[in-house]
């Protein structure tokens, strides 16, 4: 792709836009949006501008709708005692095909890295949505329990232990769980299968954070 300065551009946005997207697979992923015909680029292109222009963050659990409120938020049906907290919107769809959760959801859109800051403003950063949920469990005296049903990876980890350290400093009333058994450390909740799902989150842990040697950390009950 040497010669091609432009190619070369477009291979580099599209790494810095999509973060798990390394440099052979933003070069391929450049080759084939150039080699799409002018009529099928355009109709590429076109659902974009659909998507960006219609597509937004439910007022409550910021998942992505074409509403003000999403229709699991707007279902008078779900427990509104729990809220779920995932880390993108097809976490959402994966735990829903499990059919064994009735609560609400909160979607981060996002996880700690673990080279990243873990004070306030890096943490809003990382997790754009943060503030909402705050500002949620601020507003509303139904929730009862929180559960981080975020992936069994090292970034997964780092962002429930944040959470769950955050949530019993300011609001020591809720509980706060964790999915359990059944999902493998390096997992993703998006590719777990819905059986493995249900068994998670029925099995979920509780999560308790303590001062220990100067060192906080979080034990599972």
């Amino acid at each position: 792709m040497g010669r091609s300065k432009a190619l070369v551009h477009l291979a580099q946005i599209l790494r810095q836009t999509f973060a798990q997207v390394g440099p052979r697979q933003s070069q391929r992923m450049a080759l084939r949006l150039l080699s799409l015909k002018a009529h099928e680029f355009g109709i590429l292109t076109e659902a974009m501008k659909e998507a960006r222009s219609r597509v937004l963050r439910c007022e409550w659990c910021q998942d992505l709708t074409e509403s003000r409120r999403c229709a699991l938020c707007g279902d008078a049906s779900r427990d509104r005692s729990i809220i779920c907290v995932v880390e993108n919107s097809q976490d959402v769809e994966a735990i829903e095909a499990a059919r064994s959760y009735r609560g609400l959801y909160h979607v981060l859109h996002g996880s700690l890295d673990t080279s990243g800051r873990w004070d306030l403003e890096g943490a809003q950063m990382a997790l754009p949505t943060l503030h909402d949920l705050w500002l949620r469990l601020e507003k509303s005296a139904l929730v009862r329990e929180i559960v981080l049903a975020l992936d069994q990876d090292t970034a997964g980890e780092m962002t429930s232990f944040y959470l769950a350290r955050q949530i019993q400093q300011n609001f020591p009333k809720l509980k706060v769980t964790r999915i359990g058994v059944g999902l493998p450390f390096g997992g993703e909740v998006v590719y777990a299968d819905p059986l493995t799902l249900k068994q998670a989150l029925q099995s979920r842990l509780e999560l308790r954070a303590r001062e220990q040697e100067s060192k906080e950390e979080v034990i599972a009950l």
